[in-house]
């Protein structure tokens, strides 16, 4: 049976939490650190609120036999700050304002440099769980995105990807992304993640 991609459900934390850690490397510890709870429960609380940047809501996942291997979450660059300010005003209900201020102080410094441009299509996070990798899954996911990109009328597609992260890097780059930016994390962060590279792509005309 092919690979199959449908919209992600609430319920689907099996395969998008350990997507969600995986893909956000280090940055995921630096945000979401919490001595009351770990990180997955941290992400599965996050995941199952609708109607924010990483939400259940923009997500899809890939399945093969009606089992989860995939994961993705995307959306137009457009509405991502939106996203953004709809997660940070969902946070106290869930975690309570200490947290919600823990996590404005550590997002500051990265607001500086921006995710996606508005003309972008946003691959915020997409991954193939362990057990499930080098079967093309993956790049079946980013054309996927990309389709999506192209019904949303945008004409190229953006990610973010740690710089250390030699493998996706190739992937990236031998389906025509190209890194037009490195950011270079410092103090407590660069402990945890040294930094990334944004990557974008034209799409071809169709």
């Amino acid at each position: 049976m092919s690979l199959s991609i449908r919209a992600a459900r609430p319920d689907d934390l099996n395969v998008a939490v350990p997507m969600l850690r995986a893909s956000m490397g280090g940055l995921a510890n630096y945000l979401f650190d919490d001595p009351h709870r770990t990180l997955d429960q941290y992400l599965a609380d996050v995941y199952k609120v609708k109607g924010h940047r990483f939400s259940w809501t923009v997500s899809f996942v890939a399945e093969m036999n009606a089992e989860g291997v995939g994961y993705l979450l995307c959306y137009p660059g457009r509405e991502l700050n939106g996203l953004q300010i709809a997660f940070l005003r969902k946070f106290p209900s869930l975690f309570g304002w200490g947290d919600t201020l823990r996590l404005i102080r550590r997002t500051w410094p990265l607001l500086n440099a921006p995710e996606a441009d508005h003309d972008e299509f946003y691959i915020s996070n997409v991954g193939v769980l362990p057990e499930f990798r080098g079967r093309g899954y993956g790049e079946q996911l980013m054309a996927f995105a990309e389709g999506q990109a192209r019904a949303a009328r945008l004409t190229k597609c953006s990610l973010a990807v740690d710089e250390t992260n030699a493998d996706a890097i190739r992937l990236y780059q031998r389906l025509g992304y190209q890194i037009v930016f490195t950011r270079r994390f410092k103090g407590r962060l660069a402990e945890l993640e040294s930094g990334y590279h944004r990557m974008v792509k034209s799409l071809p005309a169709r």
